[in-house]
């Protein structure tokens, strides 16, 4: 049911224009360059419509209930009393898991700032997206080395062993 409210506040979104005025969004974006920045995400705020919204929120719904559904099928759960007997990963899983898709975020980070500059989310004069793409991957690997040097330090305080190190 989830899936289904996705996909349709997906196909909604389609339906929908950018801008509530076309030809004024046109002569906005070509004269982008002889305005100053804040003349411009003002009137392009007046012009956006809701689309980009509902299209992010339809494909975040979507694809949360396709790993939900997907997990379900793969752990064979029917009913709400049969989570309870999922049994948990062990910690050298879990360590290999978090790395793995951490690594997947990386080209995940390419195709949603594509993504966005494809359907115009970022202006003309915004030459380039490579800064918010570094930014997200270098703050992802700090939070990792921080999250990996807490997990030793645990280990260390509480003589515990994760083989990790």
């Amino acid at each position: 049911m989830i899936l289904l409210l996705g996909i349709g506040l997906l196909i909604f979104s389609l339906t929908m224009s950018y801008y509530t005025d076309k030809e004024a969004a046109e002569e906005l974006i070509s004269g982008s360059y002889d305005i100053g920045k804040t003349e411009y995400y003002e009137r392009e705020a007046e012009l956006r419509t809701h689309k980009t919204t509902f299209m992010d929120l339809g494909a975040g719904i979507s694809v949360s209930a396709l790993v939900l559904l997907g997990f379900f099928i793969a752990k064979r759960i029917r009913k709400f009393s049969d989570l309870i007997q999922i049994m948990s990963i062990n910690k050298t899983l879990i360590f290999i898991l978090s790395n793995v898709i951490w690594l997947v975020l990386i080209p995940g980070t390419h195709f949603y700032h594509i993504f966005r500059r494809g359907r115009g989310d970022y202006p003309p004069f915004a030459d380039s997206i490579g800064i918010s793409i570094i930014n997200q991957i270098s703050l992802l690997l700090f939070y990792d080395t921080i999250e990996f040097i807490h997990r030793i330090d645990n280990d260390k305080k509480y003589n515990t062993n994760t083989n990790i190190h």
